[in-house]
C-alpha cells in the first residue's frame, strides 16, 4: 500500500528510505505518461475481429441466433433455409431443411432448440442439436417473439395482441388483444411484467395473469421504432428509433433522450461493461455507456463494412456478431466484434 507524505512532514518519523523512493519512482512514471505523446492508450470498446463471407443469397435477413452449447451460428433468411455456422469451415452442421422461408427466429437455450418462424403462418419448434421438427402450430402469422423462462411459454406478437405458447407443445396458453401490433418484446425475469413496444407506445402485461396492466404513449418522432432493451436490475427500458430514450420500469417516465445520426435497427445490451451497442441502419455501431444507466453517453461510433440486417450479441463470449451486405457486389458477411474492457 502506498503512502502519502503529509505536507512538512519528519521524514525520520514513520517514513523510511524505500517507501521515500518508492514515493519517487511512482511520481517520476506519473509525469512520464502525462507528458505530450506519452499518453496511455485504451483499446476500443469495439472492433471488428473476424469476417465471414456468406456467399451472395439475396433473400432479406430474418434474424440472427446464438446456439452457444454448440458454439454455433444461425442466420435466418426470409426467401431461403436459415444457414448454421459453426466454428470453422469443417464444422459446419447441415441447414435445417425446414421452414424453407423463414420470417423469423428465436433461440431456446433452456430447451435446447429454436423456434422459426415460417413465411406461411406456422411455427415450428427444432432441435438445435440436428434439425428435427418437435413440435409445429398453424395459422399464427407471428411478429416479435419472446422466450418466458419462468413460466415455460412462448411470448408471440399477433396483428392486433399477444399470444402465450407452450414451450414444450406451442400449444395456445393465453392470448391477449391489443390496439396495435407489438413490434418488440421485453421479458422481466425477477418480476412477472412483459413490455410490449408497438406504434405510439409501451403496453406494460401481466405475465400470469395475461392481462394489460397500464399503456405507456410515445408521442413523435419517439413513437416510431422496434428496438427494445430491458435493464432489470437498474427499472430502465430503453428504445431506440429517431432517438435513444430511457424510461423508468415503475411507471413508464422518461428520464433522458439522446439523439441519434440514424434508424437503429437493433439495440442491444452487454450488462457486464455496462454498454448499449446501437446497430444503424446506414452502417454504424454506436457504442453508449450507461454506467450512469440514467444517462447514456456516446463513447464510439463504428463504422461497419456494409449495410447491416441481423445481429445478435453473445454475452458469454462477450462479442457482437452483425450479419451485413455489401453496398456494390451484394455479397453477405458474417462480422465478428469482440469487446474490450
Amino acid at each position: 500500500m502506498s503512502k502519502t507524505i503529509p505536507k512538512g512532514a519528519d521524514l525520520a518519523s514513520g517514513w523510511d528510505v524505500g517507501s521515500l523512493l518508492l514515493g519517487l519512482v511512482a511520481a517520476f512514471l506519473g509525469s512520464l505518461a502525462a507528458a505530450p505523446g506519452c499518453e496511455t492508450k485504451t483499446a476500443p470498446p469495439l472492433s471488428i475481429a473476424e469476417r465471414h463471407d456468406l456467399g451472395e443469397n439475396r433473400s432479406t435477413f430474418a434474424g440472427l441466433v446464438l446456439d452457444e452449447r454448440r458454439d454455433r451460428v444461425w442466420v435466418a433468411f426470409e426467401a431461403s433455409a436459415p444457414l448454421v455456422l459453426g466454428r470453422s469451415a469443417e464444422d459446419r452442421p447441415p441447414a435445417p431443411s425446414e421452414p424453407a422461408l423463414t420470417r423469423g427466429i428465436l433461440a431456446l437455450p433452456h430447451r435446447d432448440a429454436m423456434l422459426l418462424h415460417a413465411s406461411t403462418g406456422e411455427l415450428v419448434l427444432e432441435d438445435a442439436g440436428d434439425g428435427r421438427a418437435l413440435a409445429r402450430r398453424a395459422g399464427l402469422d407471428a411478429g416479435a417473439m419472446a422466450a418466458d423462462e419462468t413460466g415455460g411459454r412462448i411470448w408471440v406478437a399477433r396483428e392486433r395482441g399477444l399470444a402465450a405458447l407452450d414451450a414444450e407443445t406451442l400449444a395456445a396458453r393465453a392470448e391477449l388483444t391489443l390496439k396495435k401490433r407489438p413490434l418488440a418484446l421485453a421479458v422481466e425475469t425477477r418480476g412477472a411484467r412483459l413490455f410490449a413496444r408497438g406504434l405510439g407506445g409501451i403496453t406494460v402485461v401481466d405475465r400470469a395473469k395475461a392481462a394489460v396492466l397500464e399503456s405507456w404513449p410515445l408521442t413523435e418522432p419517439d413513437g416510431d421504432g422496434d428496438t427494445l432493451v430491458l435493464d432489470e436490475p437498474h427499472a430502465r427500458l430503453y428504445l431506440a428509433g429517431a432517438r435513444l430514450l430511457v424510461l423508468h420500469t415503475q411507471d413508464g417516465s422518461r428520464i433522458d433522450a439522446v439523439d441519434l445520426p440514424g434508424r437503429v435497427v437493433n439495440l442491444h445490451h452487454d450488462t457486464r461493461h455496462r454498454r448499449l451497442y446501437a446497430v444503424i441502419e446506414e452502417g454504424r455501431v454506436l457504442t453508449f455507456d450507461i454506467a450512469d444507466p440514467d444517462h447514456p453517453r456516446l463513447t464510439q461510433d463504428l463504422e461497419l463494412d456494409g449495410i447491416p440486417g441481423a445481429s445478435a450479441w453473445d454475452q458469454r463470449r462477450e462479442t457482437l456478431r452483425i450479419a451485413v451486405t455489401d453496398r456494390t457486389s451484394g455479397r453477405r458477411t458474417l462480422l465478428r466484434l469482440p469487446a474490450a474492457d
